[in-house]
């Protein structure tokens, strides 16, 4: 059992009084913005217990609402947020909530909704890639909060998450027995938690084959998940993989769309393995391997959570890893002659 984080062992860390720290988490007069958000950034980082704020907070008025906040450029993987989104509303309309969608673009927009004082949900589901800042005013404030499919690689706050190193593995397996040698990741590690991952588990796996070579990556912006001039740089390479597995189902998309610029042809020159299995992984020509995500169960998990922490505030914070599995179509194949 770790030791509790008392306000003294903040004020010590960040050279604060303890009653500017006292008043930081209460959110109380005299203390600055700037100064509230490093005091709750601090605090959330040392795994502060807010617990007794959240038995605390008043629910004399429940909205019978759930808010989930989703970063507006995560609607690119609309394919993937959709069903999940799909899954969270069944379940939350089966027991009588209803559901308020919120698209942020940073954590300036964010702070706005939350200090919205006309808008007071029951409880936050925060899906992918929104600010630190946003996620630790909600839970400082004691407003139940689930994280789901998270970026953030913490376990200070309720979260559904994915075994992404099993997926990874998957995705290893998969190209090695088809009898590739040479392999590479497209994506950016670096992006998050997520992509950090399945890169860990797809390095791991080649590792345990002395006659398999994983390739290096170019490094990129952490902000991007791919750029498009480093999936050229690495399909161009003299000694290119011929087996790759992208980050998820939308980078294997535009691996698609450069290598038929590039002439390669999928899977004879190249074979591709994507991440999330979506609907769209049958459309495409050829149909996409890809590691299965069970995105209904995750919004629906996600949403029980929720549920469960605002029927109760003292429930215990958990952390739910879904299992992956693993769809077979015709995007693999054995490496060119």
């Amino acid at each position: 059992m770790r030791n509790k984080v008392t306000i003294d062992a903040i004020a010590e860390r960040l050279g604060l009084s303890q009653a500017t720290v006292s008043r930081a988490l209460n959110d109380k007069y005299g203390v600055s913005d700037a100064t509230r958000k490093q005091v709750l950034l601090c605090a959330y980082e040392l795994q502060y217990d807010f617990s007794a704020l959240r038995r605390t907070v008043s629910r004399s008025e429940p909205a019978d609402c759930v808010c989930v906040i989703l970063k507006q450029s995560d609607l690119l993987d609309r394919s993937f947020y959709g069903d999940v989104l799909y899954g969270i509303e069944n379940y939350l309309k089966s027991k009588s909530f209803s559901l308020y969608l919120c698209f942020v673009t940073d954590d300036q927009q964010a702070r706005v909704l939350l200090d919205d004082k006309r808008f007071r949900p029951d409880g936050y589901i925060v899906m992918g890639r929104i600010p630190l800042q946003a996620i630790v005013d909600i839970y400082a404030k004691g407003t139940p909060i689930v994280l789901l499919d998270p970026f953030y690689a913490d376990h200070t706050v309720c979260r559904v998450g994915l075994n992404n190193v099993k997926g990874g593995d998957a995705a290893a397996q998969c190209l090695i027995r088809a009898g590739h040698t040479r392999v590479a990741f497209v994506g950016n590690p670096a992006y998050s938690c997520n992509p950090e991952d399945r890169y860990e588990g797809f390095r791991r796996c080649v590792e345990q084959y002395p006659g398999v070579r994983l390739l290096p990556s170019p490094a990129m912006d952490e902000s991007l998940l791919y750029d498009d001039q480093v999936i050229r740089a690495q399909l161009t390479a003299p000694d290119r993989p011929t087996g790759v597995f992208c980050a998820n189902d939308r980078v294997a998309f535009r691996v698609y769309e450069i290598a038929r610029e590039l002439g390669l042809r999928i899977p004879d020159d190249l074979s591709v393995v994507g991440f999330d299995d979506v609907e769209k992984c049958d459309w495409v020509t050829p149909r996409l391997t890809s590691v299965h995500v069970p995105r209904n169960d995750f919004g629906r998990i996600a949403a029980q959570l929720i549920l469960e922490n605002i029927a109760d505030p003292a429930t215990p914070q958990r952390s739910v890893v879904l299992e992956t599995g693993f769809t077979e179509r015709d995007s693999v194949a054995g490496p060119p002659s």
